[in-house]
């Protein structure tokens, strides 16, 4: 099962870690394109929001089309990769 970053309806601190990172992502792009002159933000909002929606869409896609990583203990995940060979 996936971490959660809220509690009920509470930002929890890596919630609020990760809001800052992308903040910090975003205002650092927003900088560089801007060297040659202001953007239109609207125009930036709806590059930005796009870009999270698509990358969410197809992490969630392959997430759901990968198989199970191996657990911990299982063959494969100790001492190298298990070859099938005994």
């Amino acid at each position: 099962m996936s971490r959660r970053l809220f509690n009920d309806t509470e930002w929890t601190p890596e919630a609020r870690r990760l809001m800052g990172d992308i903040h910090k992502a975003l205002e650092s792009i927003l900088a560089q394109e801007e060297e040659g002159g202001e953007i239109d933000l609207r125009d930036f909002h709806f590059v930005a929001t796009s870009t999270i929606s698509d990358l969410v869409s197809h992490q969630s896609i392959r997430r759901r089309l990968s198989p199970p990583a191996p657990q911990r203990g299982e063959r494969g995940t100790q001492g190298g990769e298990w070859s099938g060979e005994e």
